[in-house]
């Protein structure tokens, strides 16, 4: 389902106009309207430079379109606004295993998940694959 501007202004009028940005980015990624998303999180960062929700969003759009190199950069920054987004610790690995074939950088991003949070089942299912992968199939069982 489609959802126009007024859908979501009505949906979220009980968030801040940042939320309501980054929102309307989301739909507009996941419609592919690349260029009205950017405009989105771009107003979510005027609004807020420091939304590590926006970048994120942004190393998403990027992701999507192909740009590894600015996905990477995104994600960095949503991490640096915000070390605890373990989401976005969890893109960058992914990014690093199966876009970059940077296997060292991903094992590094997936050990820090589970170190900070070890709840988060998709950092230990990432490693299982990497670790089979490599052939250390008592590591990846682990």
């Amino acid at each position: 389902m489609d959802k126009t501007k007024d859908n979501l202004k009505i949906e979220n009028r009980c968030q801040s106009p940042e939320a309501e940005y980054i929102e309307m980015a989301k739909e507009y990624i996941n419609q592919g309207k690349y260029e009205e998303a950017k405009d989105q999180l771009n107003k979510a960062l005027q609004i807020n430079p420091l939304s590590d929700t926006a970048c994120f969003e942004l190393g998403n759009m990027a992701l999507r379109t192909g740009d590894d190199i600015s996905a990477e950069q995104e994600y960095k920054k949503s991490l640096a606004l915000n070390p605890q987004l373990f989401y976005a610790t969890l893109e960058l690995g992914k990014l690093y295993h199966y876009r970059m074939k940077r296997i060292d950088l991903a094992i590094k991003e997936f050990d820090h998940v589970v170190k900070e949070s070890p709840w988060h089942w998709e950092a230990y299912y990432e490693l299982g694959i990497i670790h089979k992968q490599k052939g250390n199939r008592g590591t990846a069982i682990k």
